[in-house]
């Protein structure tokens, strides 16, 4: 009978706490999405609110005003954002565009206004001009990304040239840019090859352009550098020999890649190819399976008649064990695989589950793959080996040779977590927390570095973590790039010391 009169009355306090939640009176965000250049209202902007840990709830599109409004909230930390094409997306109280913004504390029934103010993206404007000084009319242009030192990105936006050879690229972030016309064949036969700004056709001799927000380039003047382009012909001879067989023939150069579809025989052609060092990936698709073929190729004139003998596509059967050798089996861990080889934007490969903890992946691209793994934070990945080789950072696969992996996780994973605070000792909600490790086998362990955001509480944690050292650290940056930043950040932040198996308390400082 007791017990009975306990839980009635935890019950009638369990309801009446929820009473006092529903007659909390609701609030309301509003406000005004507006250019930072300008000050004008930016109508049909897309505004989202979520709570400060970044979990949605909900997104509303600005009046032709500009002006926006959130109703019904209940009390609590809430964060903001806004964006519109063209602009880059920002945030309610960005110091600057790369800052996180203000967390919005909202009293039970208050009304809050909060106004966003956008940069709009920057942009690159120029001429191309042919031998005589004439406007090169329709002429693609590209912008690619370089990073801290110089090396190529990916391509992030291009642009036709007019009547007058004039072209414009909008919608970049800022950053520095390889700006290069794109290869170029003529109706009589001639060629222009990529030639990057100011006028060269090698990338080491590029001039690097910069672009800011809320700006464009001034007028930027590019010659097409004239060059022989060639032909690749050839034939898939299995292609042929299968009924219904569907092939692709993909010529992949550095991060660019271009795709051919083989007629009935297997034909296969390539026109306008820019001299240098290919990957050619041949696939045939059949009911009776996959089949594939795997080659480099120098392609410094035209070649014709290339036959691709093919192979079954390759397989991969990889077997989960921890250190000490005994099998692991756990239906939360997932395996995939990455092709990494030519920074191919190819769709990670899920490896299906083939018996307690052995995995498969069938009729794979020939080219180098990578493993990734998702576990519960108790697991850390330790080594992948393909035979008696070492595998953490690839291996290849080739047709006609299915392969053997070892995925080695260690049970007994490190994990570090704490409070964020700022310089007055407040606890923190919404921010970017960053988990980094300095040992480079261990980015390889993690595929880089582990990301987030702090808690409504102020709380983050990372788990799953191999021993050695990490670079812990909140900042109110949006985007962390390791690269130009980590040097100022080990000073500023001492690193940490992770063993495995044990849970490591490390409270954070918001860093200004």
């Amino acid at each position: 009978m007791r017990a009975l009169r306990r839980l009635f009355v935890v019950t009638v306090l369990l309801l009446a706490g929820a009473a006092a939640l529903l007659a909390q009176p609701a609030g309301t965000i509003s406000g005004t999405v507006l250019s930072i250049a300008s000050g004008s209202p930016l109508a049909g902007s897309s505004v989202t609110l979520a709570f400060a840990d970044g979990s949605p709830v909900q997104t509303v599109t600005a009046d032709r005003r500009g002006r926006y409004l959130f109703t019904g909230l209940t009390a609590g930390y809430y964060a903001l954002r806004a964006s519109r094409a063209n602009f880059l997306t920002g945030r309610f109280g960005q110091k600057t565009w790369n800052y996180t913004g203000l967390t919005i504390e909202l009293a039970p029934g208050a009304a809050v206004t909060a106004d966003v103010k956008l940069h709009r993206l920057g942009a690159v404007t120029g001429v191309v001009l042919d031998e005589n000084g004439e406007g090169f009319p329709n002429v693609t242009v590209q912008a690619i990304t370089a990073d801290a030192k110089g090396l190529t990105g990916r391509v992030s936006s291009a642009g036709i040239t007019d009547d007058r050879g004039a072209f414009r690229i909008a919608g970049l972030r800022p950053g520095r840019y390889y700006v290069t016309t794109a290869a170029r064949e003529m109706e009589d036969g001639t060629g222009y090859l990529p030639t990057y700004y100011p006028g060269v056709a090698n990338r080491a001799d590029a001039q690097l352009v910069k672009v800011d927000l809320d700006s464009e380039t001034p007028s930027l003047r590019v010659q097409p550098v004239a060059g022989h382009l060639a032909r690749l012909a050839g034939s898939v001879p299995a292609a042929s020999k299968i009924r219904d067989a569907e092939v692709t023939v993909t010529l992949f150069r550095d991060e660019d890649s271009r795709q051919a579809t083989a007629g009935p025989g297997g034909q296969f052609a390539f026109a306008g190819i820019v001299p240098g060092r290919y990957t050619l990936v041949a696939e045939v698709r059949s009911a009776q399976g996959r089949l594939a073929s795997y080659q480099s190729l120098d392609l410094l004139g035209d070649v014709e008649g290339l036959m691709l003998e093919t192979a079954p596509a390759p397989d991969v059967q990889v077997r989960l064990s921890d250190e000490n050798g005994a099998a692991v089996s756990d239906p939360q861990i997932l395996v995939f695989l990455a092709r990494v080889e030519n920074a191919a934007r190819t769709a990670p490969v899920k490896a299906e589950a083939a018996g307690p903890g052995v995995y498969r992946a069938a009729g794979l691209m020939p080219g180098r793959w990578r493993f990734f793994v998702v576990a519960p934070e108790t697991y850390a990945l330790d080594a992948v080996r393909v035979g008696v080789s070492d595998a953490l950072d690839g291996f290849v696969l080739q047709p006609g040779r299915p392969v053997s992996a070892t995925i080695r996780l260690a049970r007994r994973a490190g994990l570090v977590r704490g409070h964020v605070t700022d310089a007055s000792g407040r606890l923190v909600a919404g921010v970017p927390v960053v988990c980094y490790p300095l040992d480079a086998r261990n980015r390889a362990r993690l595929g880089g570095f582990r990301s987030g955001r702090s808690s409504v509480q102020g709380e983050y944690r990372f788990g799953g973590l191999p021993p050695g050292s990490y670079l812990v650290l909140a900042a109110p940056f949006e985007e962390f790039d390791p690269e130009p930043q980590l040097d100022e950040w080990k000073s500023r932040a001492p690193a940490v010391e992770i063993t495995g198996g044990r849970e490591l308390s490390q409270d954070l400082q918001l860093l200004e």
